[in-house]
């Protein structure tokens, strides 16, 4: 009789085949739940950091072509027409002589190029320059050293603008450098305006001459 009671009392106090079955079902459930859990936290984090690493990419790009384009020298050139400013400006293209020298080992001025190139579904902006020697600048001078500022899949264009901000995509054989030139981004499936477009300032409002006592 008490090996029976204590027989029944182990029986009682263990799992049956069904309960272990169940315990391991629910088991799985909760670690199916945590993994799934992990990955999205994981994407996330991916996601927030990639979004993070494009912007600080896009604010260096701005910042880049604000430093360029505020060091812009009002250079002149003779031309049939008289004289015009040494600045270059279209929708897609941009080429002016700057006195920033960036890049390491410069010395003087140099030209820079600003091109918006295509690349199968993304756009990028390049920055390449080459050293201005103003006439003697060789005509088949090869530009250098080129730098990706923007890329993505994007609309890039560039538009102009004087004192009285009338604006125009094209600024090229002008006495006069612009006053404004405006980055466009546009998304590339939409053709939607990402943000409002920065407008750079070109400070100079004058050739070198000028500043002559006897000017």
């Amino acid at each position: 009789m008490t090996r029976r009671r204590g027989t029944a009392r182990g029986a009682s106090n263990g799992f049956t085949l069904l309960e272990l079955l169940a315990a391991l079902a629910l088991g799985s459930v909760v670690l199916a739940a945590v993994a799934g859990l992990i990955r999205n936290v994981g994407l996330s984090f991916e996601a927030g950091t990639r979004n993070v690493g494009h912007a600080e990419r896009l604010l260096l790009g701005l910042e880049r072509i604000g430093a360029d384009l505020a060091s812009a020298r009002y250079l002149l050139k003779s031309t049939d027409q008289g004289l015009r400013s040494v600045f270059a400006g279209g929708p897609k293209n941009l080429a002016f002589v700057s006195a920033a020298g960036v890049i390491s080992g410069s010395v003087g001025d140099e030209m820079v190029l600003l091109d918006v190139e295509e690349a199968g579904e993304a756009s990028r902006l390049v920055r390449r320059r080459l050293p201005w020697l103003g006439h003697r600048t060789p005509a088949d001078a090869k530009p250098r050293d080129p730098v990706v500022l923007l890329e993505g899949p994007l609309r890039i264009s560039f538009a102009y603008a004087d004192r009285t901000l009338v604006w125009t995509d094209r600024w090229i054989d002008k006495p006069d450098l612009p006053r404004y030139v405006r980055l466009i981004l546009r998304d590339r499936a939409t053709g939607a305006v990402l943000f409002h477009p920065p407008d750079f300032e070109i400070r100079a409002n004058a050739p070198p001459p000028c500043s002559k006592s006897d000017a």
